[in-house]
């Protein structure tokens, strides 16, 4: 489907009607609207066509600055449409303060909708098709921001969806006021929960993640010290038990120990990422 196509399902997805469709009762069967009801979506659409439109991702910039095949503006001369080779990119003003861009190219349609204040709100993403019928849901994007004059975001949720139209995994990251994301909980075939801490530098100073498969868990941590070395200590944990060190002894040089089961471990010297030197020891460290 083009874009024009595209419009038209989205409508049917998210009801903005045009006041020029001649099948216009037909498309509103469920739920049916009124004839005051059709009015006021109709004044909508009107405002929808003709409001100022709008451009925010670095990636809608950077497709305004090649050449384009086709460009149309709407009344006031503002850009609508723009395609460029086989992609079209529509922008859009929403009667409720919101803004949106519609992208569609020969495999996927992307849609992007900012709130009032201009940040990104939802990114939804189909399998582009022939027909509408035929048209997939891939992915779903929400974006959560706290109240205040000093909003941030504060929750990303992120739904994929098998071609049954069920979602089949999903990842939930949550952020403190510093934009770092400390907890992270995916759902899918496997289902994990991870949690991060930073410093007030906001260098990572720990991770831990759960890690559950068929009802059995793991604990996987990881812990960082920060020296005056470009790169930090690292120090790995499965459930509970040091499992690898890796200690700098400068910009490029580390010693890095895995420790196994048995009580000996295998202590290895990189020197700018080449394997200098290999020990086994007895007994740990």
């Amino acid at each position: 489907m083009n874009v024009l196509a595209v419009s038209f399902f989205l409508y049917l997805l998210f009801p903005v009607i045009d006041e020029s469709q001649p099948w216009f009762e037909k498309v509103l069967v469920n739920p049916p609207l009124s004839e005051s009801e059709k009015f006021i979506k109709k004044q909508e659409l009107v405002q929808f066509l003709t409001a100022p439109k709008f451009v925010s991702t670095k990636e809608e910039e950077s497709l305004l600055e090649e050449s384009s095949e086709m460009l149309l503006l709407n009344s006031r001369n503002e850009l609508s449409l723009l395609q460029v080779q086989d992609e079209q990119l529509a922008l859009e003003h929403l009667p409720n303060g919101s803004r949106e861009s519609i992208t569609v190219n020969s495999s996927q349609i992307v849609r992007r909708e900012y709130d009032d204040l201009l940040r990104l709100a939802s990114v939804i993403v189909w399998k582009n098709a022939r027909s509408a019928s035929e048209v997939l849901l891939l992915s779903r994007e929400n974006y959560i921001y706290s109240q205040g004059e000093e909003s941030h975001l504060i929750r990303k949720e992120v739904f994929y969806y098998d071609a049954s139209q069920n979602v089949f995994s999903s990842c939930i990251t949550e952020y403190d006021a510093n934009k770092n994301p400390v907890r992270e909980v995916r759902k899918g075939e496997t289902e994990s929960v991870i949690t991060r801490t930073f410093d007030y530098d906001g260098r990572l100073v720990s991770q831990e993640e759960v890690f559950t498969l068929e009802g059995k868990s793991t604990v996987k941590r990881f812990e960082y010290t920060y020296t005056s070395f470009s790169e930090p200590n690292m120090f790995y944990f499965e459930d509970g038990i040091l499992r690898m060190t890796q200690k700098y002894e400068g910009n490029s040089r580390w010693r890095q120990t895995v420790f196994f089961d048995g009580g000996f471990s295998v202590v290895t010297l990189y020197e700018d990422f080449v394997k200098v030197e290999e020990h086994f020891v007895e007994g740990g460290n």
